[in-house]
């Protein structure tokens, strides 16, 4: 939620009149308001300077400026009592005041200034509630009303008075979540406030900056990207008008920063969070000590350290945040307990980094002190439950104390009492399920790299022994095995909730499949946990991120595709191993190729369905109330965020359900069929070896469907060895060396080609009856995973003594590589009149059935002169049979520019490429990166 800010204005609208600056004599003594009413002296000379005057009118000014007098006091001082004596001041003044009073609209726009002040010292709704109404009435609204209906007066002292409200409404709005009146009404007078503002007029940026929020706000809580988009703008606008205002520029900085973390959340755009720390750092060192907004802005700071620290591990990161929050928290405020939260999260990052005990233990006393903070019935109260539950899990792990365990399950059993439809009853199950198996004597094993990426309220918390594995546990009886069983239990219910993010529901389903495969990978629910994960990668992968957005959620996921099909192959269903590998390896790849079924089809053809499934998808994946964010949300708040994502997770399988009845989407967001799978392999069998920590196998897929040819010999962590190796050798031979060197490291090559021949090629290959042939080899294409993707399977062979020479796969097959098996059928199920966008019918784009389109790139600037790429491309040609079909287009040298590759593509059937090309390791699968050689 938007931190509330101070206006300008709200103290002088613009109506400075003489009364008013006579007044301010009566207001040099304090007997000016005592019992007996102004100084009879003051009165007198007062009278005689302006004849006429009523005395309830100078009365009702006199307390007035008093009050406005206290009022400033009390913002240097930073006085929550010298506001409130302010404020009775300022009811006193209109208490006084006539229905005809001049200044009656400055009387109700200063008394909303001072119900402000003290909101944001207390929290009160009712202060907030009170300043809505006297903005409101200050200006012109009709009784009751949130939108003026006429201009009391026009000019700068509306735009004020406009402004004012708009930002209270809009507060009021993230207060309570509601009602959506409130938002809207402000957004209209904010934009009357924007309008009735020269161009020229200095305080045209505030209000742009307070629209900005407002903005904001709207994106927060409807998903609205427009709305952030023109935030931005309107932001950045605003900060480009210097201001003399040290605390305005402040203000400014800080809602820029917050539009910035949003857009960062949305697009995980890091660029946008290094601006958002560079602003709300600024925004902070611009804040003075003892105004009310620094401690909230230290917050703020904090936030976004905790999330540039998830990005960098720079622990400089984390001591600045910690700086913050220990000033912030320094002072009373009203935001205290979310400062805890936020201290407690990041005591927790030091104890998943460093692992010393002592920052777990920080991390207990700080839930436990917000804890203490948070009664029963406040909205924050499941959420404070499950973060010290979380914590006490940690502290039980370093000190071993069972009384921390024990009540570590008792605090989350209670947090997940929480509304079944609320979103983070998710991350509360999962933390229960951790602490259950905790219990049972098991940890929950992840991947590297999946810690949660949420704040306190979003921490996952789940055991874990932090290896990329599935660890095998022994037999447990008794208790052990009920307490493993409850803890199976809640992360199959932490899955099940449907109204929470797909990241939140993929970890849960992971640690369900990761728990119950370390038991026994037979185990239904085994299976069961790792297709619900798998099948959210659809999601995690959400075709609204841009492609590197999505390479992140997908990194947490590394290994789950195969650990899956594993589960599978182990339970005998080798079509359900080859479904799930292809639906979690090829979620990016799909995207890529535009294949059947796929986001690029229901963009294509059914765009506004497209678009609003992305709204309604948008709204599940929203955090808004991120405790990393100083927020305290209201019940109501809660309420409305609730009814709006179930009704959000109701309509989008409405939505899908009827995407799925149109011809060619049948299986939209779905796994793949196994039958059409299959269709892969019409020109020869495709082999997709499965690498996981609970077993390795070859899946062949012929036309006739898919057997499973086991790999004892192949081990995960070997390959891992394996593969490294590789690849420091390749580095080494691109560097020159001494003859020694070089004979080292073919010798090394060879050795890495034999073990890929004894523990991968040959065993598949004489599983398929495959033997050494000297003409007519078949095809055969390979789809590795994991780090054998980087690994020459094609060139596997090993010195034969009986033929005294190397054997190997070239001997018996010619090899093809595909990354999934759809993108090998797409390949052939291109219409053979295609353009560059797929468009059928086009002179330009026609493509030969046969051609084969050579690009041949010797020469890289920083890269190796490859001396033989030429007759490589020569001997390809001289092996072509003779036809117009079969004719080999060349592009070689600087004639191979981007643009020239790119139109060309399409016209053929096939691309030889000769030259450096580089592969992106942590997603081997995806296509290899070709230098560009022209500018």
């Amino acid at each position: 939620m938007a931190q509330l800010h101070r206006h300008r204005g709200g103290h002088d609208p613009g109506r400075r009149t003489d009364e008013v600056r006579a007044a301010a004599e009566v207001m040099l003594t304090a007997s000016a308001l005592g019992p007996g009413g102004p100084d009879p002296r003051l009165l007198d000379r007062y009278r005689a300077a302006h004849g006429g005057v009523p005395d309830a009118h100078l009365l009702a000014l006199a307390r007035h400026a008093v009050g406005m007098r206290v009022l400033e006091h009390a913002e240097r001082v930073n006085s929550t009592s010298a506001v409130r004596r302010a404020l009775v001041l300022l009811c006193g003044a209109l208490s006084a005041a006539t229905p005809d009073h001049p200044h009656l609209d400055t009387f109700h726009s200063n008394r909303g200034s001072a119900y402000w002040a003290l909101f944001e010292r207390t929290g009160e709704r009712s202060t907030l509630d009170a300043a809505v109404a006297d903005f409101a009435r200050a200006a012109g609204a009709p009784e009751g009303g949130l939108r003026p209906a006429a201009a009391p007066h026009g000019g700068k002292g509306r735009a004020t008075l406009l402004s004012n409200l708009g930002a209270a409404l809009s507060a009021r709005f993230e207060v309570s979540g509601g009602p959506a009146a409130d938002l809207a009404a402000a957004l209209h007078v904010q934009r009357q406030a924007l309008r009735a503002t020269a161009r020229d007029d200095p305080d045209r940026a505030l209000y742009q900056s307070n629209l900005g929020s407002s903005l904001v706000t709207r994106f927060e809580h409807m998903g609205d990207a427009g709305s952030l988009a023109e935030a931005m703008s309107l932001l950045a606008d605003s900060l480009r008008v210097p201001s003399l205002d040290g605390s305005e520029q402040a203000y400014r900085r800080s809602n820029m920063a917050r539009a910035l973390l949003r857009h960062f959340e949305r697009t995980a755009d890091t660029d946008a969070l290094r601006a958002a720390l560079d602003h709300v750092t600024q925004a902070v060192s611009a804040t003075p000590h003892g105004d009310p907004a620094r401690a909230s802005r230290l917050g703020s700071l904090a936030a976004v350290c905790l999330r540039v620290f998830d990005r960098t591990k720079d622990d400089a990161v984390l001591d600045s945040a910690e700086d913050a929050l220990h000033e912030a928290l320094s002072h009373p405020h009203r935001l205290r307990r979310a400062h805890l939260d936020l201290l407690g999260v990041l005591h927790q990052r030091r104890y998943d980094v460093k692992g010393g005990p002592e920052h777990v233990r920080a991390a207990v006393s700080a839930y436990e002190e917000a804890l203490a903070l948070t009664p029963a019935g406040h909205p924050g109260r499941p959420g404070a439950l499950s973060n010290l539950g979380n914590a006490l899990i940690g502290r039980y792990r370093a000190d071993r104390a069972a009384s921390d365990l024990d009540r570590a399950v008792g605090l989350l059993r209670e947090a997940v009492r929480a509304p079944a439809e609320d979103p983070d009853r998710c991350r509360y199950l999962t933390n229960l399920g951790a602490a259950h198996a905790e219990r049972a004597g098991l940890t929950t094993p992840r991947s590297r790299g999946s810690a949660p990426a949420g704040g306190s309220s979003q921490l996952m918390g789940s055991p874990t022994d932090d290896r990329p594995t599935v660890a095998r546990h022994p037999a447990a009886t008794g208790r052990a095995v009920r307490e493993r069983e409850r803890a199976l239990a809640a992360y199959a219910a932490a899955a099940g909730v449907a109204t929470a993010p797909a990241l939140g529901r993929a970890r849960a389903a992971l640690y369900r499949g990761r728990l119950a495969a370390s038991v026994d990978p037979r185990r239904s629910d085994a299976l069961d946990g790792y297709r619900h994960a798998v099948g959210l990668l659809e999601t995690l992968a959400w075709f609204g991120l841009a492609r590197t957005d999505q390479e992140q959620l997908l990194r947490e996921f590394s290994g789950v595709a195969a650990e899956a099909a594993a589960c599978a192959i182990a339970q005998g269903r080798h079509d359900s191993a080859l479904e799930l590998l292809e639906q979690g390896r090829g979620v990016l790849l799909a995207q890529a190729v535009g294949g059947r079924g796929g986001p690029e089809l229901l963009d294509r053809t059914r765009p506004l369905l497209a678009r609003r499934l992305r709204r309604l998808q948008s709204v599940l994946e929203r955090r808004t109330f991120d405790r990393r964010d100083p927020a305290e949300p209201s019940a109501p708040a809660l309420a409305v965020q609730m009814a709006r994502t179930s009704a959000a997770a109701a309509d989008r399988e409405a939505l899908l359900k009827l995407v799925r009845r149109l011809p060619g989407l049948e299986r939209f967001l779905l796994p793949p069929d196994a039958a059409e799978l299959r269709g892969a392999a019409e020109h020869g069998p495709v082999v997709v070896v499965n690498v996981s920590g609970l077993r390795c196998d070859a899946l062949v897929v012929t036309t006739g469907g898919v057997r499973c040819i086991p790999l004892p010999g192949l081990s995960r962590d070997r390959l891992h060895e394996v593969a490294r190796a590789h690849l420091r050798l390749v580095a080494a031979l691109r560097r020159p060396g001494t003859p020694r060197q070089r004979a080292a490291a073919a010798e090394n090559l060879r050795e890495t080609l034999a073990w890929l021949w004894g523990n991968v090629a040959e065993p598949v290959l004489t599983g398929l009856g495959l033997d050494h042939r000297d003409d007519g080899w078949p095809r055969l294409w390979w789809c590795p995973t994991g780090p054998l993707a980087v690994l020459p399977l094609h060139a596997a062979q090993r010195y034969d003594p009986a033929r005294l020479c190397d054997t190997g796969v070239t001997d018996r097959v010619v090899s093809s590589y595909t990354p999934t098996l759809r993108s090998l059928i797409a390949s052939r199920e291109r219409p053979a009149s295609a353009g560059p966008t797929g468009d059928a019918g086009s002179a330009e784009g026609a493509r030969d059935t046969r051609s084969l389109l050579a690009v041949c790139v010797p020469r890289v600037p920083g890269r190796p002169h490859l001396r033989h790429a030429a007759r490589e491309v020569r001997a390809v040609q001289g092996a072509r049979r003779p036809g117009p079909e079969s004719r080999l287009v060349v592009l070689a040298g600087r004639g191979a520019t981007r643009s020239r590759v790119t139109a060309e593509l399409h016209r053929h059937r096939g691309l030889l490429f000769v030259g450096h090309s580089s592969q992106d390791r942590a997603i081997p699968a995806a296509p290899p990166c070709i230098p560009r050689t022209v500018p």
